[in-house]
């Protein structure tokens, strides 16, 4: 993740992936699903968070201090 910016913004992958979210920036991020259903918790400078996907389906998700840094995770 650049400092405003998921990069990629999305991303396909097999029921049962684990996603890890990368903070290469200078501010506390988090990667958050916009229905609540996941949240990878603040992400500091430096640091990684990982989620697991074991249901299939599209998670819009964003960064709640920053809600408009805007992703996407389709599970298939």
């Amino acid at each position: 993740m650049e400092e405003f910016l998921f990069l990629p913004q999305q991303i396909q992958v097999p029921v049962g992936t684990t996603v890890t979210f990368s903070n290469g920036g200078t501010v506390s991020h988090t990667a958050t699903a916009q229905d609540n259903s996941w949240d990878s918790g603040d992400i500091q400078p430096g640091g990684t968070a990982s989620v697991t996907f074991d249901t299939a389906g599209t998670w819009i998700y964003n960064c709640t201090p920053h809600p408009w840094m805007i992703g996407k995770v389709v599970v298939q």
